[in-house]
């Protein structure tokens, strides 16, 4: 059996573990739900337009946010269901 010389072996690069680095698809939920949270507190902070109560308002800010979370599907559907009930009894609506 011939021997092997150390030498002659190329070097092999340390593997990249991929629990150093996120998944794109992590980031790719963090950023919607970042985006939906901030239209959520848009449009709950400008002032409220004429003919629309304060409730209304956020309720409209709570329907952008879950539709925003609906259309990228950031969470699945049960889950952004939970949310509208959570932001209903959260801001009394």
């Amino acid at each position: 059996m011939p021997e092997i010389e150390e030498e002659s072996m190329p070097e092999m690069e340390e593997d990249i573990s991929e629990e150093e680095f996120p998944k794109p698809e992590f980031l790719r939920r963090i950023y919607y739900l970042i985006a939906a949270t901030a239209a959520l507190a848009i449009i709950s902070l400008i002032p409220t337009p004429a003919g629309l109560s304060v409730e209304g308002q956020r309720a409209l800010g709570v329907l952008v946010f879950v539709t925003i979370l609906w259309i990228t599907e950031t969470f699945p559907l049960g889950l952004t269901a939970f949310l509208v009930q959570f932001y209903s009894r959260f801001w009394e609506l």
